[in-house]
């Protein structure tokens, strides 16, 4: 039983490599995607400039995967679904990056960042996206430093 799904991951990342995958595709894909498998397919996704599609195969229930925490840095559009795609996401792993993208210069962004810090911590980081940067910048350190504290 263990080896079929794996050997279906394997077969639809070796798709991916060479094309975006249809919905039925990805949603398999999404459905077998494991942090290995994750790690794979940003092998083959992150050199051809295609790491937002790892986004459509991250599950809720996966840790960040090392191919998406440069992605931030990638621009507006970039940002953008990144902030959307942590909404709802409790791994600690995801935190360092919320906190880089509540500080980001796009409204939007911050705003989507701060419903996605909501819903993972509720009041315990005070934070509102308008407000001035240097108070943005203390709920991102805020949270950095909840992220950093030893269990």
């Amino acid at each position: 039983r263990v080896r079929f799904p794996s050997a279906c991951a394997r077969a639809l990342v070796e798709a991916l490599a060479t094309r975006p995958l249809s919905p039925d595709a990805a949603l398999a894909l999404r459905e077998l995607a494991d942090p290995f498998v994750l790690v794979e397919a940003g092998r083959v996704l992150l050199p051809a400039g295609r790491d937002l599609e790892l986004l459509a195969l991250w599950r809720l229930d996966l840790p960040l995967p090392a191919a998406l925490s440069g992605l931030a840095a990638r621009g507006p559009e970039a940002r953008r679904a990144l902030a959307a795609a942590l909404r709802g996401r409790r791994d600690e792993s995801c935190l360092p990056l919320l906190a880089e993208l509540l500080v980001a210069d796009e409204l939007e962004v911050r705003r989507l960042s701060g419903e996605a810090l909501q819903l993972v911590l509720g009041e315990r980081v005070p934070y509102d996206p308008e407000a001035p940067e240097s108070e943005r910048r203390r709920a991102a350190e805020r949270l950095r430093s909840l992220h950093n504290r030893a269990p």
